[in-house]
C-alpha cells in the first residue's frame, strides 16, 4: 500500500511529529475530512474542489501541454524549463505596437499546436487574415485542423469562447486546443455599435464586459487542455512625462489581472538586404509570469518570408552568456562531455546542427543550463542566526524604476 508523509501534532507535547502513514490512516485525518466535505458540497458544479499537492493526484493547476511561440530562447525564458513555452489551461496576453510581431507569434503558436496534434481556433476582429502567410509559417488550413472565426463584438468573442470550451468538455477529448483572439483591442461592443461617433459607450461598457467575461472564462479553461491567447495593441498615455508611457488594449485592466503570462513585443530595428527591408529585429519582454521568473527579455529576428529565425537567436545567447567564444565572425564551442572543439560561423551554424543532431542537443542543454533559474529553498532562520542571501550582493544591482511595463 502506498505510503504518504504527513504531519501530526501530539496534544501532550505540542511537538510536530512527522510519520509515514498509510492511505487508510490519512482518510481518518482532519485534512481528508475537510476535503471530502468540500467535494460533496460543490459536487453539483465541479467534479472536485479540494486536492492534495503531494503528487498523488492530478490538480487543475498542473501544467501538462506546452506550446512553442516559435523561438526556443523565448520558450525557455517564459517557462523556465527545457522544451517549454506557453502552458495550456492558462490565459496569455501578447501586447505590442503595430508591426511588432504579435500576429506572427500567434501564427507560430497555432502551427506548433497542430504539430502536437491539437486544434487552433483563430478568432479575428481585424479582417486581415492572410492565408498565404499562415501557410508559409507552417499552418495547415485543412478544415479538420484549423478553424477561422471572424467576429467584431466583445460579447460575441466571449460567447464563442464559452461555446468552444463547452463543446470541448462534452467531447471528453483531451486534445490540445489553442484559442487566439487577434485582437481584443479592435473588438467593439453592442453599445458602441448602436451609438454615434462620440465618446459615449466606449471604454466603460467594454471594461465591464471584459471584467465579467474574464472571470467566467478563466474558470472554464482552468481544468481543460486549452490555451487562450489575447493580442492587444499598445497606446500612448497622454500627458505622461515619467514612467511607462504606453498602455495595452482598451476595456479596463481585467485582461492584465487574469492573464497568467503577459508578453510585450516590440520591433527594435529593421533587417535589410541592400536597400530592401526583409525583416525586423524583435524584443519580447515577459512582463508578467505566474509559471516562471518575470521581467526577462529575449531578442530574435523575424523575416517577412519565413517568420522567426529560431537558430539565429541561439548564437546571440551563446555569445552573451559566454557559451561560445567569439573571434571576428567565428564562434568556438567546446562540448563538455566529449571535449570536442568546434569552430563555425553564422552561415555554417544551421548546417552544422542539421548534420550533427547530437551537437544541437548538447548546445541546447548548455543554453538551458545558462538560462533556467533554479529555485532555492529559503528556510526561515533561527532568531540568533544570520540568514545568508541567495545571491552574492556584489552581483546584484538595484533598478529604482519599479513600475511595470505595459
Amino acid at each position: 500500500m502506498a505510503k504518504k508523509k504527513i504531519e501530526t501534532t501530539s496534544e501532550e507535547s505540542g511537538v510536530v511529529d512527522t510519520k509515514l502513514k498509510s492511505k487508510a490512516e490519512i482518510q481518518d485525518s482532519l485534512s481528508f475530512s475537510i476535503a471530502d466535505s468540500l467535494n460533496k458540497l460543490f459536487s453539483k458544479d465541479y467534479e472536485k474542489v479540494a486536492y492534495y499537492l503531494d503528487g498523488s493526484e492530478e490538480v487543475p493547476s498542473d501544467l501538462n501541454d506546452w506550446v512553442s511561440v516559435g523561438s526556443d530562447i523565448a520558450d525557455i525564458a517564459i517557462s523556465n524549463r527545457p522544451n517549454g513555452g506557453l502552458p495550456s489551461g492558462r490565459i496569455v496576453e501578447i501586447a505590442g505596437w503595430e508591426s511588432g510581431g504579435k500576429s506572427l507569434l500567434c501564427a507560430h503558436i497555432m502551427a506548433d499546436t497542430q504539430r502536437k496534434g491539437g486544434l487552433p481556433v483563430y478568432i479575428e476582429t481585424e479582417n486581415s487574415v492572410d492565408k498565404t502567410f499562415f501557410t508559409s509559417i507552417g499552418i495547415d488550413l485543412n478544415p479538420k485542423k484549423f478553424l477561422y472565426v471572424p467576429l467584431s463584438l466583445t460579447e460575441e468573442i466571449f460567447g464563442a469562447i464559452e461555446n468552444i470550451v463547452t463543446k470541448a468538455r462534452e467531447s471528453k477529448n483531451k486534445r490540445l486546443l489553442t484559442i487566439v483572439v487577434d485582437s481584443i483591442s479592435a473588438a467593439s461592443t453592442e453599445v458602441e455599435m448602436e451609438s454615434g461617433f462620440g465618446k459615449d459607450g466606449f471604454a466603460t461598457a467594454k471594461a465591464l464586459i471584459m471584467s465579467k467575461g474574464m472571470r467566467k472564462i478563466k474558470q472554464l479553461i482552468a481544468k481543460e487542455n486549452i490555451l487562450l491567447i489575447f493580442t492587444s495593441q499598445l497606446r500612448d498615455k497622454v500627458g505622461v512625462t515619467f514612467g511607462e508611457k504606453s498602455v495595452s488594449s482598451s476595456g479596463g485592466h481585467a485582461l492584465k489581472f487574469y492573464s497568467s503570462i503577459r508578453l510585450k513585443v516590440a520591433a527594435i530595428g529593421q533587417l535589410k538586404v541592400g536597400e530592401d527591408n526583409v525583416g525586423v529585429a524583435t524584443e519580447v519582454t515577459v512582463v508578467k509570469n505566474k509559471i516562471g521568473p518575470p521581467k526577462r527579455k529575449v531578442k530574435f529576428d523575424i523575416y517577412y518570408n519565413s517568420g522567426i529565425d529560431n537558430l539565429g537567436s541561439w548564437l546571440n545567447v551563446m555569445k552573451e552568456r559566454k557559451i561560445a567564444n567569439t573571434s571576428g565572425a567565428n564562434y568556438t564551442w567546446v562540448d563538455k562531455e566529449t571535449a570536442e572543439e568546434l569552430t563555425f560561423t553564422k552561415k555554417t551554424f544551421k548546417s552544422l546542427l542539421k548534420e550533427r543532431p547530437e551537437i544541437k542537443k548538447s548546445i541546447y542543454k548548455d543554453i538551458c543550463d545558462s538560462m533556467i533559474m533554479e529555485y532555492k529553498r529559503n528556510d526561515s532562520a533561527e532568531a540568533d542566526d544570520i540568514q545568508e542571501p541567495l545571491y552574492d550582493s556584489d552581483t546584484v544591482s538595484i533598478d529604482t524604476d519599479t513600475k511595470d511595463d505595459e
